[in-house]
């Protein structure tokens, strides 16, 4: 029987981090924040612009819809309970639009808890529920812009599980 050579070395490394430690870089990237309750816009907003977000509001479903269709968004969230059309009804209208169906929806809403397969099948990214925790909603939002590296698209199956168990707050 023949027998080869055994080599054996080490190389001198940090261990590698994950990825959610490394900082997503967010220069430039857009945020629509929907709520109908104008305090709530202005404390998501505050807490995106503070991350270097560049950050929109709107309190109503028809005037983010306008927002959304004329202006570049990185990504939206959205509040599920509003008057007038609601978030459900805003999320299908910007899926069925060619010009905003690829836009990352973040739910943030009390009302999410249940509605996760509807959700999910209507193509929401994410969801964060109220009250909301600052550092849960940056990490979805994080998460949602760096899975895909910028580009807008749909999030693969096994999204929603690892987001739902890793990121969102449960209602």
């Amino acid at each position: 029987m023949v027998e080869g050579s055994t080599f054996s070395f080490t190389i001198p490394a940090e261990p590698a981090g994950h990825a959610a430690e490394t900082p997503i870089p967010v220069s430039g990237r857009t945020v629509l924040v929907v709520d109908d309750d104008p305090d709530i816009v202005r404390i998501i907003m505050l807490a995106l612009e503070r991350e270097g977000f560049h950050a929109v509001g709107a309190t109503s479903g028809e005037q983010a819809l306008e927002i959304a269709r004329s202006r570049h968004v990185d990504v939206i969230t959205l509040d599920l309970m509003m008057p007038g059309a609601d978030g459900v009804q805003v999320l299908r209208q910007l899926k069925h639009d060619p010009a905003t169906r690829d836009i990352p929806v973040v739910v943030v809403s009390a009302y999410g808890a249940g509605k996760e397969p509807e959700l999910v099948a209507t193509g929401v990214s994410g969801i964060v529920a109220k009250p909301i925790d600052e550092n849960d909603l940056l990490a979805t939002i994080r998460t949602v812009l760096g899975t895909w590296r910028g580009e807008r698209r749909s999030p693969p199956s096994w999204w929603w599980t690892t987001t739902r168990t890793c990121g969102a707050s449960s209602a």
